[in-house]
């Protein structure tokens, strides 16, 4: 768990992993140079359970706090953990079963609940996800348990993928071996106002981050490489215009957070709109989101519902299923359930 300001939601993610049914695990945590008191507050619960390890130093980022915690780590198996989000009783136990029940996992996960900072469920779980062919993950980042010798042999997090690190992370992930979802809520994941990809100060950065994240995916789906977008990455231009859909990835954590996005402005500032699709629904989605983002939330929820009531049959909650990223992605096949060891 790498933790930077993570107060006020330290306590009930460090509570529901000190609380698992598996518990023979050590919890390292990083405090990545906080100023809210999250580094008192980890070090009180260290000295309140062994099992933590705690480490404290300068902010090193997203991607390189991630790694410092994973080499710190001694046990084959690394189980990531995000400082605002909640795991349920049982996820270590059913992913520990998986992993060594089959030996060509390299990562497995789990579908999430989506809360906001208040602990209200704004949205549940995503089964259509699975069987959807894409190149992003089905799952969140703080779902995931994979092979430390796995991560090792890919470089671990990338610094250049920064703001997308965890998905950049798994695309490599997937060309190393099996990953395997688990489709029910194993982890409840948190929007609030403290992500990092709200940062006012740092916009113009997260935005040119994630406009090149979905550069590099449009590669990887036509079976390209992305690496040399990345490397022109780091000395693209500052104030380069975005597409469209970045604004809008963005401030969607705003919207699930319970906030009211106000986005018409930045993307008239930011964005390279055009007379096309994507320009069109990043506009209506700007204009619903100022004139009621309770209707805009609620017309998501439905869409999520039918396209996970189109799915049913071919998806089951508690099921465990292959994923892997899709290139050149064609609708029609379901995702290949994995063999349940009996310990689930």
């Amino acid at each position: 768990m790498p933790a930077r300001n993570a107060l006020p939601y330290l306590d009930a993610s460090i509570e529901s992993i000190l609380g698992q049914s598996f518990g023979d695990f050590e919890f390292v945590i990083r405090d990545d140079g906080s100023t809210d008191g999250t580094a008192e507050a980890l070090r009180d619960w260290a000295a309140r359970d062994r099992r933590i390890r705690l480490t404290e130093g300068p902010q090193l980022g997203l991607a390189e706090s991630s790694n410092w915690i994973v080499r710190e780590s001694r046990a084959p198996l690394i189980a990531r953990m995000d400082a605002d989000d909640v795991a349920r009783s049982d996820r270590l136990e059913l992913q520990v079963a998986l992993l060594r029940e089959a030996p060509d996992l390299v990562l497995a996960t789990s579908l999430c609940t989506t809360i906001d900072g208040d602990g209200r469920k704004v949205r549940g779980i995503d089964l259509w996800r699975i069987v959807r062919h894409s190149c992003f993950v089905p799952f969140p980042h703080t779902s995931a348990m994979f092979r430390r010798s796995a991560f090792d042999s890919i470089g671990g997090y990338r610094a250049q993928c920064e703001y997308w690190e965890d998905l950049d992370f798994f695309l490599r992930l997937a060309g190393h071996g099996r990953i395997a979802v688990i489709a029910d809520d194993l982890v409840t994941h948190r929007q609030s106002k403290v992500s990092s990809r709200l940062v006012p100060a740092d916009q113009d950065r997260i935005e040119a981050a994630v406009d090149r994240m979905y550069a590099c995916l449009a590669a990887y789906g036509r079976g390209e490489s992305y690496e040399p977008l990345i490397a022109r990455g780091a000395a693209a231009p500052a104030g380069r215009r975005v597409q469209p859909m970045t604004v809008v990835s963005i401030n969607s954590n705003r919207l699930w957070a319970g906030q009211r996005p106000r986005i018409a402005l930045r993307l008239l500032k930011r964005a390279r709109l055009r007379f096309d699709r994507p320009s069109f629904v990043a506009l209506g989605w700007s204009a619903l989101a100022q004139a009621s983002p309770a209707l805009l939330r609620t017309l998501l929820r439905t869409v999520v519902r039918l396209r996970n009531f189109a799915v049913r049959g071919r998806v089951r909650r508690g099921e465990v299923y292959d994923w892997k990223p899709h290139v050149r992605p064609a609708g029609g096949e379901a995702a290949a359930p994995v063999e349940r060891p009996a310990a689930c």
